[in-house]
């Protein structure tokens, strides 16, 4: 009975969960982060994006290319090319994706968890933290290539501090 009631809400928690394709559904990366509730799952399609988008403050939320070498998110020297702050406990995920041209890191994590996977971070700058700045928060790297991300006082790839 007990294991009946598990499995069920498991489906019906499953079943919230909402897809949405970029650019199919909507026609920016933030565009679908902002419509999106813990949970659920933003794809991208292969090309080219140029945007530096802000993580909404919630967890859980997966973006994930079409792969590093299909799937470009490229800052354009505007700043963060991914900026994510206070989002909770809850993890959220990024993969198959090539981060190029932040001009505050390639991504950019205060107060936050991520699992970061099959990416390349490249062509980045910042003051500290080229590639990727992390603090106050967890985050688990895996499968990403770190390409002539520079800084200025330290961690031209990764800067992790407080």
């Amino acid at each position: 009975m007990i294991r009946s009631i598990i499995v069920s809400l498991l489906f019906a928690i499953s079943l919230s969960a909402t897809v949405i394709n970029v650019p199919g559904d909507q026609a920016t990366i933030q565009a679908g982060l902002n419509m999106c509730s813990p949970g659920d799952t933003v794809i991208l399609e292969s090309g080219s994006y140029i945007e530096n988008v802000v993580w909404p403050p919630i967890g859980n939320i997966h973006l994930i290319g079409s792969g590093s070498e299909f799937c470009t998110i490229d800052g354009d020297a505007g700043g963060s090319v991914m900026r994510i702050e206070n989002t909770g406990g809850d993890s959220n995920y990024i993969s198959g994706v090539r981060i190029i041209n932040g001009s505050a890191s390639g991504i950019y994590s205060d107060n936050a968890s991520m699992v970061l996977s099959d990416l390349i971070i490249e062509n980045n700058s910042a003051g500290s933290g080229g590639g990727i700045w992390v603090a106050d928060g967890t985050s688990l790297i895996q499968n990403t290539y770190f390409l002539n991300n520079t800084s200025g006082l330290y961690g031209g790839g990764l800067f992790v501090g407080s």
